[in-house]
């Protein structure tokens, strides 16, 4: 058992020193092929028959069946790949009609550090409630946040613990300081406050900070330029969905490998993964397509079956915009509070998602829900045609 896991971490170890050069790529695969194994063999000790079933339940804490995954690859299949294809026209001739001064703009949103004391972030977290208010300024007050600007320095976002100050922070490379970002983390340390060292279904420690930006951009509607709102809004939907498409395909194709339990040889993942986008309609329209496989070597040692997570709970985080774009802003940040600061700790994802008012991102009826909603927001006839 022991030998097992220290093989793990020396597989990871040697992962993450190979020499990014031209044999990187079958040198990757070779090392994921003794990884499965590993895994696989790691999972028999605690009564599994993969490691897919056993990192899915006791690392993540995913309750839902194979039966509801196999319900939701369908739906990304069948509708949110055809929305994203028609979002991303959208968002390519909003871009162009914008004026350099408006792209100016929209690039500043997207790439410029956002510091403490911008306009944008400081107001959004004044327009809480006095305790959500409160919990979000303790980042700040608190010296929680690390802005880096060394080129050296790791090229992520993330949120820890330290125990030099028994208190979460925030950790921003020179290349994640945008706003979205910030406040992305920010959701992350927030809940923190409420739940801290208890473990939580990944999918709803995601719905933490990506709920975050959804209401961030609803706040952002009437403090900048309509068109560059518009843009900025159809950007952030773009990306949305992109995340669940590519997440939902590296799940599958982690499910397939750890289950198939007879891959002898490196060569055969590519032949896997490629069998896997043949069942996706018009995948080679997908921007992503071309350099996927190459993604998912970048984290299918190192992040293993952990990717579903994102891509539920970006579907269920958009819903918070939804809600506040019917139900008022108001209606939406008490959800998200209750979300980060009320929920019982024992919740589990969905029942998280019950208690807060949240529809369930497995409902293919969500999907055509919300599309509608964001059709009628961007004014765009092809998103109802889409859903």
């Amino acid at each position: 058992m022991f030998e097992l896991e220290r093989n793990s971490k020396n597989i990871v170890n040697e992962f993450l020193q190979l020499p990014y050069n031209e044999e990187w790529s079958d040198k990757a695969d070779e090392l994921y092929l003794r990884y499965v194994k590993n895994s696989n063999e790691y999972a028999k000790h605690y009564g599994y028959s993969n490691y897919y079933d056993y990192a899915a339940e006791e690392g993540y804490m995913r309750e839902y069946t194979p039966q509801q995954r196999e319900a939701f690859r369908k739906n990304v299949n069948e509708s949110i790949l055809p929305l994203y294809l028609e979002v991303d026209d959208i968002y390519k001739a909003k871009r162009d009609a914008l004026s350099e001064e408006q792209r100016a703009q929209f690039d500043s949103l997207r790439k410029d550090s956002c510091t403490p004391t911008d306009e944008y972030l400081t107001g959004y977290i004044n327009s809480y409630p006095e305790k959500m208010k409160t919990t979000m300024n303790y980042l700040f007050e608190r010296g929680a946040v690390v802005y880096t600007e060394s080129e050296n320095a790791h090229q992520a976002a993330y949120t820890g613990y330290t125990p030099y100050l028994d208190q979460p922070y925030i950790f921003l490379g020179n290349s994640m300081q945008d706003l979205l970002t910030v406040v992305h983390e920010l959701g992350h340390y927030t809940a923190y406050y409420h739940f801290e060292d208890e473990t939580l279904p990944y999918d709803t420690c995601e719905v933490h900070s990506q709920a975050n930006e959804w209401l961030a951009l609803y706040y952002l509607e009437d403090k900048i330029d309509k068109e560059v709102y518009d843009l900025y809004l159809t950007w952030r939907l773009r990306y949305g969905l992109d995340v669940i498409i590519m997440c939902t395909i590296i799940d599958e194709f982690e499910e397939e490998v750890y289950k198939k339990g007879d891959i002898s040889a490196a060569d055969q993942f590519r032949a896997i993964f490629d069998e896997i986008l043949i069942g996706y309609e018009n995948i080679e329209q997908f921007d992503e397509a071309d350099e996927l496989y190459d993604y998912l070597q970048n984290i299918y040692i190192e992040y293993a079956v952990y990717y579903l997570s994102y891509a539920t709970s970006e579907l269920a985080s958009m819903s918070f915009y939804t809600v506040a774009q019917t139900e008022g802003y108001q209606t939406a940040q008490e959800k998200y509070a209750d979300l980060c600061l009320e929920t019982p700790n024992d919740n589990k994802f969905f029942e998280t998602l019950k208690d807060v008012g949240v529809p369930d991102p497995f409902d293919a009826d969500t999907v055509e829900d919300m599309m509608k909603i964001f059709s009628e927001k961007l004014g765009e006839e092809a998103l109802d045609k889409a859903a």
